[in-house]
């Protein structure tokens, strides 16, 4: 029940300078109004006692009212709103206990926003129809349907304004629990949905956002990724010459997968790659120094093959969405090439890890330029992600010069010649073992013809036989 109003001089009104002021505040009252639910004491000023003792009149007939209502409450529900406050005494919002008050408009909030929500998965469907009218990749929509395709598969039908937050961590629980996921995945699944609820609450679908702050598994220390020099140069070795301007620019520029498959050779111009927004992982445009062994080797590749892009890839043709596919279809591919070479490095013992490219490529540079904030805005990243996930320690400047000063055209790695040394070698050795079959040839052909000859006289000189008695 509100407190009875009261009537003071404000304690900052007792000087004369101060009221001579604010003449306007020279009287206030104190009193109990209701405010998002909550009763929270309040204050207004009066220039004169008169009005400041009219006000709080009101407010004293106002409170007389209520408590005479409250008196004509029946027993039942006097005793159906004392169950239920001391229900709530064992809740508490941002450390406050609960009121009736704020419980009952939750309900009505929560209720009113259920009759009109949509259902998650006619929810999610709009969320993923949002991505794209943004320009969001096809692989990052995907990614995002794919987190949620758990929430549509336990509540799809349910209305999105009335799922709670226990129940989103109990389905992560079952999931978990059926899955065997690394913690970065069952965090990836966390996060995910909770930009989907965040969106929900932009979209008015929802007050509050159930999802927020779940508490993420901590990952477990991981082992290096940082490559060494000798290791890029077996890379660079064992890389298709197609492929090889591609993997270049992630060993040395520290450019992302999806980022190469979006580039073309005139996003390269005076030893400088530039990336214009649309082709960036942030949105945001950048420019990455090329070291000059790599320098040199695009500009022998440039007009090679006549290709536009540096990754040559098959066109996806007669699509209505023939860029969004494209964008796709190349990071795709480059994606599957690159792992087949992964794979073939990984096969004589080298640790060739996922971005372990990029790893290196940061923590090289940073070595070099000695500056993290440089090092994140050349890569694309901030300087907190860059020494949280990228930066490796003990890493030596001599090694980092010699990472950028490998050639992908020689990369001079013992064991290892170019491929089409191989292919001219092995060219040679069979021409050399043809020609050495045909002089074997001729040379039996030779020999027979001689030896039919010898068979031919012997045959006209004599036809006796000294072993022959009756000769």
């Amino acid at each position: 029940m509100p407190r009875p109003a009261r009537l003071l001089i404000p304690r900052r009104q007792r000087f004369k300078a101060s009221v001579k002021l604010r003449p306007d505040k020279r009287w206030a009252v104190y009193y109990d109004a209701e405010e998002g639910g909550e009763v929270r004491r309040k204050r207004k000023f009066f220039p004169t006692f008169e009005k400041a003792s009219a006000f709080c009149d009101s407010k004293g007939r106002d409170i007389t009212k209520f408590g005479e209502d409250a008196l004509a409450l029946s027993d039942d529900l006097k005793a159906e709103a004392l169950a239920c406050h001391r229900k709530l005494a064992r809740l508490t919002d941002k450390g406050r206990p609960i009121t009736l008050t704020q419980a009952v408009e939750a309900f009505i909030r929560d209720s009113g926003l259920a009759s009109t929500s949509l259902s998650v998965s006619q929810a999610v469907d709009k969320y993923l129809a949002h991505l794209a009218s943004k320009g969001k990749s096809m692989s990052y929509r995907r990614s995002m349907a794919f987190h949620l395709a758990p929430l549509v598969a336990e509540f799809g039908g349910d209305p999105v304004a009335t799922i709670k937050r226990t129940r989103i961590t109990a389905t992560l629980e079952r999931l978990f629990a059926s899955k065997t996921l690394a913690p970065a995945s069952r965090n990836n699944f966390r996060n995910y949905i909770a930009t989907f609820f965040s969106w929900s609450v932009k979209a008015e679908m929802r007050h509050d956002n159930p999802a927020s702050g779940l508490e993420n598994d901590d990952n477990p220390a991981k082992a290096s990724r940082l490559l060494s020099p000798s290791d890029l140069a077996t890379i660079f070795a064992s890389t298709p010459r197609k492929l090889l301007p591609a993997v270049g620019l992630q060993a040395l520029c520290g450019v992302r997968v999806a980022e190469v498959a979006r580039l073309q050779w005139n996003d390269i111009e005076d030893g400088t790659l530039y990336l214009v927004g649309t082709k960036t992982k942030t949105g945001l445009d950048r420019s990455t120094p090329i070291p000059s062994a790599l320098a040199r080797y695009l500009e022998s590749q440039r007009d090679r093959d006549g290709q536009a892009y540096i990754f040559p890839c098959k066109s996806v043709v007669g699509s209505t969405k023939q860029a969004d596919l494209e964008d796709f279809n190349r990071n795709k591919q480059l994606s599957k090439a690159v792992g087949a070479v992964r794979a073939r490095v990984k096969a004589q013992g080298i640790r060739w890890e996922r971005n372990s490219l990029r790893v290196s490529a940061l923590s090289y540079r940073n070595a070099i330029v000695k500056n993290a904030h440089q090092v994140a805005e050349e890569m694309g990243n901030s300087a907190q992600i860059f020494k949280r996930i990228y930066q490796q320690s003990r890493v030596k400047e001599a090694d980092a010069k010699r990472w950028f000063d490998t050639d992908p055209a020689r990369p001079g790695v013992k064991g290892f010649r170019d491929p089409a040394t191989i292919r001219a070698e092995a060219r040679d050795a069979l021409a050399k073992w043809e020609r050495a079959n045909a002089k074997d040839a001729e040379e039996k052909a030779r020999r027979a013809e001689s030896d039919g000859f010898d068979d031919d006289l012997d045959g006209l000189t004599s036809t006796s036989d000294p072993n022959n008695p009756e000769d």
